[in-house]
This record gives C-alpha cells, structure tokens and sequence, in this order.
C-alpha cells in the first residue's frame, strides 16, 4: 500500500491536481494531441489557463500551414495567435485586400513567425498604394522564405527589390490576372521610397523564376537575369499572344523576347526553359513532370526542357542553334508555331529536325510548327526513347505506320488536325494499325486524336480496346462509319481493362444499354461526352439509363457540354433534386435548360466524404 502522508505522493497528486493531463511524459501527449484538429485545439484552450499555456506547444504540427483570408477572425483571436509561432512554415494570404493583408502580415510578425518558408499571395491587391510597407514586413517575415509566389495579381511589383530583401529565395513565382496585360504594364520598376540597390547585387540561392507577363527585357527581365548565376528553371513571356487580349492591348513581342545566347551565357546552369509560350499557364502542367527531380543536383550541363514559339523576328535562326547544342540532354522539345494574329509565315524545320539526333527525348510536341512528313518521321526514326508524341499541324500528311515504327517505349499519342496514312492495303488500315500495337504489346496508355478525317470505324475503337496499358481515350466519333451497337461493343470490350478516362466528341444518341456497360467499368474515373459539332445539336441520352450509371459507377466526373434526355423527358438538374445520389451538379451553363429541354455544360461530380 502506498502511505498517503509520503510527501512524494503528496506532491504528485497535487502536480496532478494542478496541472493534470499536461503531467504525463511528452511523447504520450504528443501522441494524444495527433488526434486534435485546430478546433479542438482552440475549444480546449478555454478550459483554464493551464491548458491556454500548454496546448500551443503540443499542437505545433497543426499549425505549419496557414491559409488567411478574414482579418476579423485573426486580430482579436488571441488562442489562435497563442498557438502559431516560429513552427509556422507556410502561409497563403488568399482574396484580401491590401489592407487586410498588411494586417494580417503584421499579426505574423507580432506572434514572431520569423521562420516561414514558403509564402503565397493568392488573388491579392498588395504593393497597389502601401510599396513600402509591404517590403518592410516582407522583409522581416522573409528572412527564411525560399519561396515566394503571387498569384492571380493584378499589379507590378518591383522584382528586384523583391529579390534583395529575401536573401534565401530559391522560387519567385509572379503570375498576373489574365486582365493584367495593360499596355506597358510591366516596362518598368514601380515607384518605391526605399534605399537604392547595391550595385553588386547576386541572387545566387534563385534557382526557379517565373515571370508569367509581358515584361520589358532591356530594363527589367535582363537586369534580374545577370545576376542569376545558379538559375535553372525560367519561364517568362508566357501570356496569351496576339495584338489584343479581350479587350486589353498587349505589348510587342519585340519588348519581351530575349537573345538566347545571351541567357545561357549568364544562367548556364538552365535546364528548364519557357518563352514565348502560346498558351497561358500551359507551363503549369509541363513542370509537374519535373518537380520530383527538382533541385537535384546535375553534373552535366544543358539544357532538358525548351518551350518556345515562333513569332515576328525569332524563328529557326534564334531557336535551332540552341536545340542543336543541346540535342544530347534535351529530354523535352516543345515549338509552336506563330499565330496567325502575328501575321507571320511559319518557318520550315524540315532540315533542322529532319537530321537531329537527341537520344534523350521523352517528350516531342509540334504545334503549327511546319515540318513535312519525311523529315518528322526520319526525326521519329532516331528518337527511340519518346514517350510522348503530340502532333497538331493543319493539313499534314502523316503515315503513322512509318512515324511510329520505332518508338516502342511511346505512352502518349495526340494528334490533331492532320490526315493519317498507314502501311499495306486493308478494308481498314487504321484498325489493322492498332490490332498489331496491341499484339506486340504496346505501351500506349493515352490516345486522342481531334479533327482526323475519315479514320474512326467500330473496328478501330475494338483495336483501341485491345492495347492492353490504355488508360486515358480521347477520339472523335465518325456518324457515317461508328454504329451504336459497335460502341457498345467497344465499352463490353474495356470492362476489366486500365481505363480511367474516356472522352467522345460528336456523339448523338447514348441508350440504357450503353450507360449499364460503362457502369461495368470499375477504374473508369472521367466521361466526357461532346455533342455533334454546332452550338445547340444535343448528345441524346436516356435518363433512367444516366440515374442507373450514377447509382453504380465509382466515376467521379461526369460531363456533357449539351444534353437532351429522354426516357423520361426531363433535365439533369430535376432527375438530381428527385433522388439522393452520390453526385452533384457542380457546373451548368447559366441559362441551365432552353425551352426545348436541351441542357448546356453540364458538370456531375461525385460528392467526398
């Protein structure tokens, strides 16, 4: 028995009184407070001071990652302001006004988060009127961040200075609202009262930049590149192109297109490179690719990832030195060609691509850069390691039987606007094509072909069933050579295959039948279903067989962009309201439904748990 006049157990229990469960050894409380959200954490902090004291410090793993949006919530929120601290490593200021976000940067400040690291301003208007107070509370959250990144920003920011204040900054992304692109913008820093910039400035830690706006070269985008020794991922000039953007005048090309050869000889360490790019954010993707090799270290000089368009004055004669220069590490070539808002005549790669050899290539896309079907073929000849082949040039002639007679290891196949030939003479060549890929085992996992004339039959879609590492099909129903009872032999055909995403334009008419077959298809996560061509032409579908493919099916995306059902005549959006199903409507046109019961951009989402 344990004598209760021992002072040794009277001063346990009266540690236990007092502080209670805060008595027990550190790792059981860190392991009791794993099962505490931030709510939980805040309620039980009103319990009494004890707990107020002693909760921050074994709940510091729920509050690394910060999102701020409301800055009542957080001024006079003193728990919360209790509970964050130098253990706070992310923070996004998400859809605040600069004022908001002033304060709420203040508040950081005051509760001493000096060791952030990544930090994001998504959809806010700061460094509009208050420049210098913005860089002095940057800089004091700053001095840790390596990364920095504006989002959806509606002003110019003053880069170097940005650059100056962070001195550990590894990533500084910038990409501007897509209304951002006011005439000379960005040709100039913005005003700011702070002291002038040594003159010897290098940002040696910098090795990502992202500049997704028209900026001028000479005066700004040049003076942050030279001091950028250890740069290895840039990507600039990459807006929408052409003389307007809405309504809003974008800068020339000519302000903002940069002599390569002048790059690399400051940043020679670039592996990854996009400029001058077509498509908005269209880098975005293309950089997932290479985010787990991120900062890894590489030995060997050169560049692997080049993405770039031709447009007035930089054509062939800027871009092909580069890519011949680095043909042996290029594992990524991505051209495209000018828009014809540029009004400029495309220049011919045929010689330059048609005699390279880059034994590295994972990755070929051609986008209206004009090139003839020998050349690319003799080019695809000697590229045995691609995995990925994206070909959209108007009016090309492509025998895919020779273009793809050597790449075995290919994964990705997208074609678009070109008319495909195949060896031998066949009733259908295409389908004899894909019967023998998939025979010799082929390793395509995504196919989609766009605006190929004369090419899809019910026996190419049943070849197509056949590859056995397909996943991903995008393809373009033929109305004259597709049957409704072959497409539902080809749905039979991918039950208990890999496909997980499926896409058909021009259909006219889905039956129950079809709808039970891709309710069968137990890794099917996206259908996307594309009327025929011409705004207000339907996809027809039977709404009992759609209600018993919601009930079934574990897709989480369902999409038409027009839809009229039948059996019963009634809309996505009634049927939906009627019976509780794991789905919703997530996205509908805003005139929903016309008079004649046609439905518009019709988005169903599985609902999460």
């Amino acid at each position: 028995m344990t004598n209760s006049n021992n002072p040794a157990e009277i001063g346990k229990k009266q540690l236990l009184k007092q502080y209670g469960i805060f008595c027990l050894p550190a790792d059981i409380l860190l392991s009791v407070f794993k099962h505490f959200d931030r709510s939980d954490c805040l309620n039980s902090m009103a319990v009494c001071r004890i707990w107020y004291d002693n909760v921050p410090q074994y709940s510091q793993h729920l509050w690394k990652h910060l999102k701020m949006r409301r800055l009542d919530y957080y001024e006079n929120n003193k728990r919360w302001q209790h509970c964050i601290g130098g253990h706070v490593k992310v923070v996004t200021f998400d859809k605040s006004s600069e004022d908001e976000t002033l304060a709420m940067m203040q508040i950081l400040i005051d509760c001493n988060c000096h060791e952030i690291e990544f930090l994001e301003f998504r959809s806010c208007n700061v460094f509009a009127t208050k420049k210098e107070l913005f860089l002095e509370r940057l800089r004091q959250l700053g001095i840790q961040l390596t990364e920095l990144k504006f989002n959806n920003h509606r002003t110019n920011l003053h880069f170097m200075h940005l650059l100056h204040i962070c001195p550990r900054l590894v990533d500084l992304i910038y990409i501007p609202t897509q209304m951002a692109y006011n005439d000379g913008l960005y040709d100039v820093e913005p005003d700011v009262l702070e002291p002038e910039l040594p003159k010897h400035l290098e940002f040696s830690s910098l090795t990502y930049l992202c500049i997704d706006g028209y900026i001028d070269k000479r005066r700004r985008l040049e003076p942050i590149l030279q001091k950028c020794p250890n740069l290895r991922y840039l990507v600039y000039s990459s807006g929408e192109r052409g003389t307007y953007q809405g309504s809003v005048i974008v800068p020339s090309y000519q302000t903002t297109m940069m002599d390569l050869d002048v790059l690399f000889s400051w940043c020679p360490k670039l592996l990854y490179l996009q400029a001058n790019c077509d498509v908005f954010s269209g880098y975005r993707e293309d950089f997932m690719e290479w985010s787990d090799t991120k900062y890894q270290s590489v030995t060997e000089l050169g560049l692997r990832y080049l993405n770039t368009a031709e447009t007035e004055g930089y054509g062939t004669e800027q871009i092909a030195p580069h890519i011949q220069r680095n043909a042996s590490t290029l594992y990524s070539l991505v051209l495209t060609g000018p828009q014809q808002t540029t009004l400029q005549e495309p220049q011919n790669w045929s010689v330059i691509l048609g005699t390279i050899y880059m034994p590295q290539l994972r990755k070929l896309q051609l986008r209206g850069a004009l090139i003839e079907s020998n050349a690319l073929i003799a080019m695809l000849s000697r590229c045995l390691n691609l995995e990925q082949l994206f070909v959209m040039i108007g009016g090309l002639s492509l025998n895919l039987s020779q273009a793809l007679q050597n790449l075995g290891q290919l994964k990705q196949l997208q074609l678009a606007y070109l008319k495909l030939e195949f060896d031998g003479i066949h009733e259908d060549p295409a389908a004899r094509f894909f019967n023998d890929l998939a025979a010799r085992g082929s390793k395509l996992e995504m196919i989609s072909l766009y605006e190929i004339p004369h090419i899809m039959t019910d026996e190419l879609l049943a070849a197509m069933a056949r590859l056995p590492k397909l996943k991903v099909l995008k393809v373009e129903l033929d109305q004259d050579r597709c049957t409704d009872d072959g497409f539902c032999r080809f749905v039979d055909m991918l039950d208990g295959t890999a496909v997980e995403n499926l896409e058909f334009s021009n259909m006219q008419y889905i039956p129950r039948e079809t709808f039970d077959s891709i309710g069968n298809l137990t890794r099917l996560k996206t259908l996307r279903l594309i009327s025929p061509r011409g705004f207000g032409i339907p996809v027809y579908a039977d709404g009992n067989g759609l209600m018993r493919l919601l009930r079934k099916t574990n897709v989480d995306e369902l999409y038409f962009d027009s839809v009229r059902l039948f059996s019963p005549p009634d809309s996505v959006m009634n049927m939906l309201k009627r019976e509780p199903l794991r789905y919703e409507l997530t996205s509908l046109d805003d005139y929903a439904a016309d008079f004649i019961q046609n439905e518009y951009y019709v988005k169903i989402e599985r609902v999460r748990d």
